[in-house]
Protein backbone atom coordinates (compact mmCIF):
# COMPACT_ATOMS: atom_id res chain seq x y z
CA UNK A 1 0.00 0.00 0.00
CA UNK A 2 1.73 3.56 -0.99
CA UNK A 3 1.66 6.48 0.82
CA UNK A 4 -1.46 7.94 -0.92
CA UNK A 5 -3.61 5.06 -0.81
CA UNK A 6 -2.74 4.96 3.45
CA UNK A 7 -3.57 8.26 3.81
CA UNK A 8 -6.74 8.17 1.71
CA UNK A 9 -8.09 4.86 3.62
CA UNK A 10 -7.12 6.73 7.16
CA UNK A 11 -9.13 9.84 6.07
CA UNK A 12 -12.21 7.31 4.88
CA UNK A 13 -12.17 5.44 8.15
CA UNK A 14 -12.61 8.44 10.28
CA UNK A 15 -15.14 10.40 8.03
CA UNK A 16 -17.13 7.21 7.83
CA UNK A 17 -18.13 8.03 11.52
CA UNK A 18 -19.45 11.30 10.99
CA UNK A 19 -21.37 9.56 7.47
CA UNK A 20 -22.78 6.89 9.18
CA UNK A 21 -24.45 9.19 12.37
CA UNK A 22 -25.59 11.80 9.39
CA UNK A 23 -27.21 9.14 7.47
CA UNK A 24 -28.86 7.14 10.51
CA UNK A 25 -29.70 10.70 12.40
CA UNK A 26 -31.51 11.90 8.57
CA UNK A 27 -33.34 8.80 7.36
CA UNK A 28 -33.26 6.19 9.88
CA UNK A 29 -31.06 3.13 10.20
CA UNK A 30 -32.99 -0.08 9.32
CA UNK A 31 -31.08 -3.04 10.73
CA UNK A 32 -31.10 -6.38 8.68
CA UNK A 33 -28.89 -8.92 7.82
CA UNK A 34 -28.77 -12.28 5.47
CA UNK A 35 -26.69 -15.25 7.05
CA UNK A 36 -25.66 -12.96 9.38
CA UNK A 37 -23.75 -10.84 6.84
CA UNK A 38 -25.18 -6.72 6.88
CA UNK A 39 -27.55 -5.84 3.46
CA UNK A 40 -27.81 -2.28 4.76
CA UNK A 41 -25.28 -0.37 3.00
CA UNK A 42 -24.68 1.86 6.20
CA UNK A 43 -23.57 -1.17 8.26
CA UNK A 44 -21.75 -2.59 5.19
CA UNK A 45 -19.58 0.95 5.58
CA UNK A 46 -19.12 0.24 9.22
CA UNK A 47 -18.10 -3.67 8.64
CA UNK A 48 -15.94 -2.58 6.39
CA UNK A 49 -13.79 -0.90 8.74
CA UNK A 50 -12.85 -3.84 10.61
CA UNK A 51 -10.70 -5.39 8.21
CA UNK A 52 -7.87 -3.81 9.57
CA UNK A 53 -7.36 -3.96 13.58
CA UNK A 54 -4.72 -3.52 15.72
CA UNK A 55 -1.93 -5.24 14.89
CA UNK A 56 -0.44 -8.66 16.51
CA UNK A 57 2.60 -6.89 18.46
CA UNK A 58 0.08 -4.10 19.50
CA UNK A 59 -2.20 -6.55 20.93
CA UNK A 60 0.42 -8.32 22.50
CA UNK A 61 2.08 -5.09 24.22
CA UNK A 62 -1.52 -4.22 25.64
CA UNK A 63 -2.61 -5.94 28.39
CA UNK A 64 -5.99 -4.71 29.40
CA UNK A 65 -9.54 -6.76 29.09
CA UNK A 66 -10.15 -5.77 25.71
CA UNK A 67 -14.15 -6.35 25.43
CA UNK A 68 -14.28 -4.25 28.62
CA UNK A 69 -12.16 -1.28 27.21
CA UNK A 70 -14.69 -1.65 23.93
CA UNK A 71 -17.59 -1.58 26.00
CA UNK A 72 -16.15 1.52 28.07
CA UNK A 73 -15.76 2.91 24.74
CA UNK A 74 -18.98 2.27 23.51
CA UNK A 75 -20.74 3.91 26.13
CA UNK A 76 -18.18 6.93 25.70
CA UNK A 77 -18.99 7.21 21.57
CA UNK A 78 -22.74 7.21 22.64
CA UNK A 79 -22.47 10.33 25.11
CA UNK A 80 -20.23 12.40 22.66
CA UNK A 81 -23.30 12.00 20.05
CA UNK A 82 -25.49 13.00 22.97
CA UNK A 83 -23.30 16.11 23.63
CA UNK A 84 -23.03 16.76 20.86
CA UNK A 85 -26.54 17.27 20.06
CA UNK A 86 -27.28 18.71 23.35
CA UNK A 87 -24.90 21.72 22.52
CA UNK A 88 -25.94 21.88 19.30
CA UNK A 89 -29.51 21.83 19.23
CA UNK A 90 -29.35 24.42 22.96
CA UNK A 91 -27.01 26.92 20.74
CA UNK A 92 -30.18 26.92 18.72
CA UNK A 93 -32.79 27.72 21.53
CA UNK A 94 -30.79 29.46 23.62
CA UNK A 95 -32.34 32.88 25.24
CA UNK A 96 -31.50 35.64 27.35
CA UNK A 97 -27.68 37.78 28.24
CA UNK A 98 -25.00 36.96 26.45
CA UNK A 99 -26.51 34.69 24.19
CA UNK A 100 -24.63 36.69 20.96
CA UNK A 101 -21.31 35.98 22.84
CA UNK A 102 -22.14 32.19 24.19
CA UNK A 103 -24.14 30.64 21.29
CA UNK A 104 -21.08 30.57 18.61
CA UNK A 105 -19.15 29.33 21.56
CA UNK A 106 -21.38 26.44 22.21
CA UNK A 107 -21.12 25.59 18.95
CA UNK A 108 -17.49 25.27 18.94
CA UNK A 109 -17.97 22.65 21.86
CA UNK A 110 -20.72 21.07 19.62
CA UNK A 111 -17.91 20.37 17.03
CA UNK A 112 -15.33 19.40 19.40
CA UNK A 113 -17.52 16.83 21.06
CA UNK A 114 -17.83 15.55 17.42
CA UNK A 115 -14.69 15.35 17.03
CA UNK A 116 -14.38 13.09 19.71
CA UNK A 117 -16.53 10.77 18.54
CA UNK A 118 -14.43 10.18 15.61
CA UNK A 119 -11.38 9.58 18.06
CA UNK A 120 -13.53 6.89 19.87
CA UNK A 121 -14.90 5.31 17.13
CA UNK A 122 -11.71 4.91 15.21
CA UNK A 123 -9.98 3.66 18.34
CA UNK A 124 -12.61 1.05 18.39
CA UNK A 125 -12.25 -0.10 15.02
CA UNK A 126 -8.61 -0.17 15.92
CA UNK A 127 -9.28 -2.59 19.00
CA UNK A 128 -11.31 -4.73 16.58
CA UNK A 129 -14.43 -3.87 17.77
CA UNK A 130 -17.82 -2.31 16.17
CA UNK A 131 -18.71 1.40 17.09
CA UNK A 132 -22.36 1.40 18.25
CA UNK A 133 -24.07 1.53 14.99
CA UNK A 134 -28.06 2.45 15.91
CA UNK A 135 -28.56 5.49 17.79
CA UNK A 136 -31.53 4.09 19.59
CA UNK A 137 -28.47 2.79 21.92
CA UNK A 138 -26.81 6.03 22.80
CA UNK A 139 -29.14 6.71 25.52
CA UNK A 140 -29.14 2.92 26.53
CA UNK A 141 -25.23 2.79 26.38
CA UNK A 142 -24.39 6.54 28.26
CA UNK A 143 -24.14 6.82 31.93
CA UNK A 144 -24.45 10.99 31.18
CA UNK A 145 -27.96 11.91 30.86
CA UNK A 146 -29.13 13.69 27.94
CA UNK A 147 -30.94 16.59 29.08
CA UNK A 148 -33.56 17.85 26.32
CA UNK A 149 -33.41 21.62 26.55
CA UNK A 150 -36.96 22.14 27.13
CA UNK A 151 -36.35 25.41 28.93
CA UNK A 152 -34.31 27.49 26.65
CA UNK A 153 -33.31 30.46 29.25
CA UNK A 154 -29.23 30.03 28.99
CA UNK A 155 -28.68 29.72 32.51
CA UNK A 156 -30.61 26.62 32.02
CA UNK A 157 -28.73 25.30 28.99
CA UNK A 158 -25.56 25.86 30.49
CA UNK A 159 -26.35 24.05 33.71
CA UNK A 160 -27.49 21.11 31.40
CA UNK A 161 -24.23 21.62 29.55
CA UNK A 162 -22.12 21.79 32.94
CA UNK A 163 -24.00 18.41 34.39
CA UNK A 164 -23.14 16.62 30.95
CA UNK A 165 -19.78 17.61 30.91
CA UNK A 166 -18.70 17.13 34.62
CA UNK A 167 -19.79 13.46 33.88
CA UNK A 168 -17.78 12.90 30.85
CA UNK A 169 -14.48 14.20 32.36
CA UNK A 170 -15.34 11.30 34.82
CA UNK A 171 -15.57 9.25 31.79
CA UNK A 172 -12.58 9.60 30.86
CA UNK A 173 -11.04 9.56 33.79
CA UNK A 174 -12.03 6.54 34.62
CA UNK A 175 -10.56 5.47 30.88
CA UNK A 176 -7.47 7.06 31.52
CA UNK A 177 -6.88 5.33 34.57
CA UNK A 178 -7.89 1.62 33.23
CA UNK A 179 -5.62 1.84 30.44
CA UNK A 180 -2.47 3.78 31.90
CA UNK A 181 0.73 1.79 31.26
CA UNK A 182 -1.27 -0.93 29.56
CA UNK A 183 -2.57 0.67 26.58
CA UNK A 184 -0.70 3.74 25.37
CA UNK A 185 -2.50 4.77 22.88
CA UNK A 186 -6.08 4.60 23.93
CA UNK A 187 -4.58 6.30 27.21
CA UNK A 188 -3.15 9.21 24.96
CA UNK A 189 -6.21 9.70 23.46
CA UNK A 190 -8.57 9.62 26.74
CA UNK A 191 -5.77 12.30 28.53
CA UNK A 192 -6.29 14.19 25.44
CA UNK A 193 -10.14 14.25 25.52
CA UNK A 194 -10.13 14.70 29.26
CA UNK A 195 -8.54 17.88 28.84
CA UNK A 196 -10.70 19.06 26.15
CA UNK A 197 -13.77 18.58 28.69
CA UNK A 198 -11.83 20.14 31.50
CA UNK A 199 -11.51 23.26 29.60
CA UNK A 200 -15.31 23.18 28.56
CA UNK A 201 -15.89 23.13 32.04
CA UNK A 202 -14.11 25.87 33.04
CA UNK A 203 -15.71 27.99 29.81
CA UNK A 204 -18.96 27.04 31.48
CA UNK A 205 -18.72 27.92 34.56
CA UNK A 206 -16.63 30.99 32.93
CA UNK A 207 -19.50 31.91 31.29
CA UNK A 208 -21.93 31.22 34.32
CA UNK A 209 -20.26 33.95 36.51
CA UNK A 210 -19.85 36.26 33.69
CA UNK A 211 -23.97 35.96 33.61
CA UNK A 212 -24.19 36.56 37.54
CA UNK A 213 -22.16 39.22 37.64
CA UNK A 214 -23.63 41.40 35.10
CA UNK A 215 -27.44 40.59 36.51
CA UNK A 216 -26.13 42.26 39.55
CA UNK A 217 -24.78 45.11 38.54
CA UNK A 218 -28.08 45.29 36.94
CA UNK A 219 -29.50 45.35 40.24
CA UNK A 220 -27.02 47.93 41.32
CA UNK A 221 -28.04 50.33 38.47
CA UNK A 222 -31.77 49.60 38.98
CA UNK A 223 -31.76 50.79 43.18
Amino acid sequence: MNLTQRMFREEARAGAVAWVAAKAVAAGLEIRTVSGVATNPILQTIYSLKSDPMGTQAIKVSSVDNQQLLDMLNAALAEEWLAYYQYWIGARLLEGPMRSEVEPELLVHANEELNHAVMVADRIIQLGGTPVINPSDWTKLSRCSYEEPSDPYIEVILEQNLRGERCAIQRYQEIADFTRGKDYTTHQMAVSILNDEIEHENDIEDWMNDITRMKEEFRKIRL
